[in-house]
């Protein structure tokens, strides 16, 4: 938490971090994105605190997992 309120929030969705792939629809992290939001936040940080957010985690870990198998059942179910 910024002691001064100079707190930026940066939140990045799985629509702009993840490639999908048309034929598989599988996700890939897409590096490019990452990278050009890691080098813009990097030249926010000399005025602001930053604090970032990304999803698409469970997205791309299906991608590498799936193998026919049925997504993991959720254990808060």
């Amino acid at each position: 938490m910024s002691a001064n309120g100079n707190l930026l929030v940066a939140k990045f969705g799985t629509e702009c971090n993840v490639l999908r792939d048309q034929l598989t629809n599988r996700g890939y992290p897409d590096m490019d994105a990452l990278n050009g939001y890691c080098q813009q936040l990097s030249r926010v940080r000399e005025q602001r605190e930053v604090a970032v957010v990304i999803s698409g985690a469970v997205t791309v870990g299906r991608s590498i997992l799936e193998r026919g198998q049925r997504r993991p059942a959720s254990p808060y179910s």
